[in-house]
């Protein structure tokens, strides 16, 4: 570089932050990239030492418990401890919490598997699966391919249920029934099941 080029100085340890619901509904999950990401991490770091590096990363957990609101207190409190490149925040629900806080100091997050598509835009989040904007016409296509010609909705209430009930709606030739949006947290289905046996008895008669 030229004269007056300036270089980052890196520590000799970079801590990341990870995000991971080991406790909750997703509990199987967290618990599953938790240890990718490690393993990812020491992987990372055998390579440093390969080429000579005098620095390490190191990841600093977090559990989110399947919760939003839990996810988000987690990413202030890394943010708090200068920590700004995020693992983990797997599901798009829990994620959408913390899009405007990660973007709007200027952090870094790679989340595995969110795909809600009102989540596709661009920010400072990588997400590693295609967004519901392109799952929804492959499930719209193997609708149509079974012949179904009726369409009852029954989808979480959250923002990747959302996202793929809208997207659907929105090219589904057919016709589509109400059905419900649900309350994941809830474990009383019963007005919905009873909601449900009354819309499908309606399309029978």
């Amino acid at each position: 570089m030229g004269a007056g080029a300036a270089y980052a100085e890196i520590p000799d340890e970079v801590v990341v932050g990870g995000v991971f619901d080991i406790t909750g509904n997703w509990a199987t999950e967290g618990e599953e990239g938790k240890t990718a990401a490690q393993l990812a991490i020491l992987d990372f770091n055998e390579y440093l030492e390969d080429i000579g590096a005098d620095w390490r990363m190191k990841m600093r957990v977090e559990d989110a418990q399947a919760i939003g609101s839990v996810a988000f207190d987690k990413v202030q409190t890394l943010h708090g401890s200068g920590i700004n490149i995020l693992l983990g925040m797997a599901f798009s629900s829990p994620l959408s919490l913390s899009t405007g806080y990660i973007e709007s100091n200027n952090m870094l997050a790679l989340s595995c598997c969110s795909q809600a598509g009102n989540l596709a835009v661009d920010d400072n989040i990588f997400r590693l699966v295609p967004n519901d904007n392109n799952q929804a016409p492959a499930v719209n296509a193997m609708i149509e391919d079974s012949g179904i010609e009726v369409l009852v909705m029954v989808t979480r209430g959250d923002t990747w249920g959302d996202g793929i009930r809208d997207t659907l709606a929105g090219i589904y030739d057919g016709t589509i029934v109400a059905g419900f949006r649900y309350n994941p947290d809830a474990i009383d289905f019963s007005a919905e099941i009873s909601l449900l046996d009354k819309q499908l008895g309606e399309l029978v008669d």
